[in-house]
């Protein structure tokens, strides 16, 4: 008899915390419902005995997503890799993605919630995981369908904590828009983990995950960042994959390209608790962390607080905030102040450093943003830098 949980009952859905919903006619159903699930959650889909880890937990969060999620899931359950659960996380959609996700995905864990933001979504998605690793996928993006196959064998073959792979940006007719590719190192001896701080196209190991308690900073943008600069530093190994095989779609309403910068959604509480972190329990190359961390700040110093950073061709209202300029600026001072005292002689920075796997405009940038520093002109320049681009 197949293990049916209470979740993918049609009309409930299973609820772990207070910003829950319950679906259904009444706690005494719910209760006949979940004495059912207990006798039957001895057996597992392929008639495992209770306690089956999967290999793999894929969370997606999604909030109205009606339009999309039917390419996304169709890209999970088309997947050449099987042993894999998956959890959708709806946060509070006022469409049809809960219906539709029940139809094409009936044996999805299906959560539904009040509406508490991406970040609520996968760190509840994270409490419900079982997998021995986690893989996210947002509701509008897809994968190839050896994606899993790819990540997981690297995962196994190199026992390693996380595993980055590529990604290709697409439009809505699937056109390939940008690329990010990384350098084959399975060794975990490369520093093209600098490249991205986004999930997309990384596999974490959930013991990595839940020894350190890695959870994303609610209610702010750029939310992964914080989350990957922790989990890629406290990870024992992490190895990249030229591979590719995330793709993300870009559209004007997306994080990247529509949402605007407020004081109360920075992301520098998440960003600060990474640091302190991985400044707690050490990691490998300290110089290494010290630099992705200037790397971070130096992007969103000088390019996170515009907009429409893909859709060249619409570029109106792309002056950030000054008030966001400031805070942002502060928060470097202080954090270098406190975590990083000596981050001007940090041996990755240098104008003429060949380091393959950092771009020349990354190296240049990141120097140049430590040297305004230390001369005490970051403040000037960026006033200029606001004023002018």
């Amino acid at each position: 008899m197949p293990y049916i949980p209470i979740a993918k009952a049609r009309g409930f859905t299973e609820t772990s915390g207070s910003n829950l919903v319950v679906e259904g006619g009444g706690f005494g159903v719910v209760r006949i419902l979940k004495g059912y699930q207990k006798y039957l959650s001895r057996f597992s889909n392929d008639g495992e005995a209770e306690g089956y880890i999967p290999a793999v937990s894929v969370i997606i969060p999604a909030y109205n997503a009606a339009l999309s999620i039917r390419k996304t899931l169709d890209s999970v359950f088309k997947q050449s890799f099987r042993d894999f659960e998956l959890i959708v996380v709806d946060d509070g959609s006022t469409d049809q993605t809960a219906q539709i996700v029940t139809e094409v995905a009936s044996t999805a864990v299906l959560v539904r919630q009040t509406n508490s933001g991406c970040s609520a979504a996968r760190n509840v998605g994270l409490d419900r995981a079982r997998g021995r690793f986690v893989t996210f996928l947002d509701s509008d993006d897809y994968l190839h369908e050896d994606y899993l196959a790819n990540l997981y064998a690297a995962a196994q073959d190199s026992r390693c904590e996380v595993v980055i792979s590529g990604q290709y940006k697409v439009n809505a007719d699937g056109d390939r828009v940008a690329a990010v590719r990384y350098a084959e190192d399975r060794q975990g001896q490369g520093i093209s983990k600098l490249r991205r701080l986004n999930i997309s196209g990384k596999f974490y190991s959930r013991d990595l995950i839940e020894r350190f308690h890695l959870r994303f900073q609610e209610g702010c943008l750029y939310e992964d960042n914080a989350f990957n600069l922790a989990a890629i530093f406290l990870a024992n190994k992490v190895v990249t994959l030229e591979y590719a095989g995330y793709f993300q779609l870009l559209h004007e309403n997306s994080i990247t390209t529509g949402s605007r910068f407020k004081l109360d959604n920075l992301p520098l509480k998440g960003l600060e608790e990474a640091v302190k972190l991985v400044k707690q329990n050490g990691c490998s190359d300290p110089q290494l962390f010290e630099f992705t961390f200037l790397s971070f700040m130096t992007y969103f110093l000088a390019f996170a607080n515009k907009r429409n950073i893909w859709f060249r061709g619409k570029q109106q209202n792309r002056k950030g905030s000054w008030e966001i300029e400031w805070a942002s600026y502060d928060f470097l001072l202080r954090i270098t102040g406190q975590y990083f005292p000596g981050y001007a002689h940090n041996s990755y920075l240098g104008f003429f450093k060949c380091n393959k796997d950092v771009s020349l405009a990354q190296q240049v940038g990141v120097t140049t943003l430590c040297w305004l520093m230390r001369l005490k002109l970051l403040l000037p320049a960026l006033a200029v830098w606001h004023l002018v681009w």
